[in-house]
């Protein structure tokens, strides 16, 4: 089996279990709010959870970086623009993981009742915005076009097409996508992952229709494909259902 198809395989796994373990863990640092819960120790294991998680993922990404850049016969100014992107990217995304594990914790170990107090309300407007819209673009939205300039870049790159398992590539992508869009809703930013999602998608068919490339040829190609195409349908289908159980949209909430 193509080492790549393998990659894709470790990754769609690592975000099946991962993003659900996440999230399990939120939750439970959520519920433990009593004082005599905020320890040293509760810190230091959130942060490395996170990072780990993190960390994994990104090597993921950095092995299918240079497997695929190790394909190219020559280099174009196309092909390093995108692999420019790809560690500026990679960046920022880390820079927002950063911002997101410090609110969280100033707002986990923020008493509730100094919560209550109005001269709390300058630090909150910080500590919301940073945990909210702020890291959570960064990150989540930040993974996606990690992964998208990967795609991008696997198309300017190769110079043959592969026979086979490319429909196990759109099916595992297609896995990957319905679970990332389940996290950004549970992250409550969903929208602004969803307009990151639409102009990926669209610019994405765009390049593939110009280049004349078939989606279901290339590993990557075909596993983006499937990944953020079930990923808008999944908050598609979510906004449709707010909307009609009548519900206000809501493009962030975060804090306790």
């Amino acid at each position: 089996m193509n080492l790549e198809i393998i990659l894709l395989f470790i990754l769609t796994v690592a975000i099946a279990l991962g993003a659900p373990s996440y999230m399990f863990y939120r939750q439970k640092m959520v519920e433990l709010s009593s004082g005599e819960n905020h320890t040293k120790k509760r810190v230091l294991k959130l942060t490395i959870v996170n990072v780990f998680l993190n960390l994994f993922v990104a090597a993921l990404f950095l092995a299918l970086f240079f497997l695929v850049i190790s394909q190219a016969i020559s280099v174009n100014q196309i092909i390093i623009f995108l692999s420019i992107l790809f560690f500026l990217t990679m960046f920022l995304t880390f820079y927002g993981n950063g911002i997101y594990i410090t609110a969280i914790v100033l707002e986990s170990y923020t008493l509730q009742g100094l919560k209550r107090s109005t001269s709390y309300g300058t630090q909150f407007i910080a500590t919301h915005l940073f945990h909210g819209p702020i890291s959570h673009i960064l990150v989540y939205s930040g993974w996606l076009l990690v992964i998208f300039t990967l795609s991008l870049l696997e198309v300017f790159v190769s110079t043959e097409f592969y026979q086979g398992l490319m429909f196990l590539t759109l099916i595992l992508g297609t896995i990957a996508g319905l679970v990332y869009a389940l996290g950004q809703i549970y992250n409550r930013t969903a929208r602004f992952q969803f307009i990151t999602g639409l102009v990926c998608l669209v610019f994405f068919v765009l390049v593939l229709a110009i280049l004349d490339i078939p989606f279901l040829r290339l590993p990557l190609v075909s596993y983006f494909f499937g990944l953020i195409l079930s990923f808008n349908l999944t908050l598609l289908v979510y906004f449709l259902t707010e909307k009609l159980r009548g519900r206000e949209a809501i493009w962030y909430s975060a804090g306790s």
